[in-house]
């Protein structure tokens, strides 16, 4: 494997940047265990797993940063978003609507 110096100086330069908006999203609630924590009080499922996070996220509003989820309720199954809302400082969340799950989604 041949390193360039072009790559080198790519990592050094994208390096902090990247150390730098995990810092952030850390300190501003952004974490696996927030989202999953703010999810399991809004839906009572029998079976829940975070899958990966997501940038963009996709819901009902247009988010920058969160989490695709997958939970199971009697034998259904079905995958969601989990999206981190910075102007009000919450997580909100939606069932994708390809799923029967989706009848759990709040309608706004």
């Amino acid at each position: 494997m041949r390193v360039t110096t072009a790559g080198k100086n790519r990592i050094a330069i994208y390096g902090p940047k990247t150390v730098l908006f995990g810092a952030l999203l850390i300190l501003s609630g952004c974490t696996r265990e927030e989202a999953t924590t703010s999810l399991r009080g809004d839906l009572q499922v029998d079976e829940f797993e975070i899958i990966h996070a997501r940038f963009p996220c996709r819901s009902p509003d247009m988010h920058f940063f969160g989490y695709r989820f997958r939970i199971g309720l009697k034998g259904e199954y079905a995958f969601g978003d989990i999206c981190w809302d910075a102007s009000a400082q919450k997580w909100t969340w939606q069932i994708l609507p390809d799923y029967p799950v989706s009848r759990l989604n709040i309608h706004k």
